[in-house]
């Protein structure tokens, strides 16, 4: 679905900022995604650098640039889902705002209406 969408691109975008830990290539896929709700080749290569920092520190992590809805406790034999890291990751480097994503001042609009509406 579109929120879904839109809150994965923004995901992968914000933490292409804030990541310390990508290496140039990851940092610069993942900042190349645009939060427009349409899933195309740059959107799934952000996904797939996403998922390749993610295979580093969890090595059974699938890189297929799909982001499925998680089961279970988040992790799936030797790796993570692309969801739930995504967003332990933003939940770490920004505990004072996470799960309040709309109060982001970069957070899309479209997305930001949606959250309010889940409230």
């Amino acid at each position: 679905n579109r929120t879904d969408i839109l809150l994965v691109q923004y995901l992968i975008r914000k933490l292409s900022v804030i990541t310390t830990t990508l290496s140039p290539d990851q940092s610069a896929r993942m900042g190349r995604v645009t939060a427009d709700g349409r899933v195309g080749p740059i959107t799934i290569d952000g996904i797939r650098a996403a998922q390749g920092r993610m295979r580093q520190a969890y090595p059974g992590t699938v890189v297929d640039g799909r982001v499925s809805s998680a089961r279970a406790a988040g992790h799936y034999g030797g790796g993570v889902w692309t969801i739930v890291s995504l967003n332990s990751s933003l939940r770490s480097k920004i505990p004072s705002v996470w799960p309040r994503l709309q109060d982001l001042p970069d957070c899309p609009g479209e997305l930001k209406r949606e959250i309010k509406n889940c409230m």
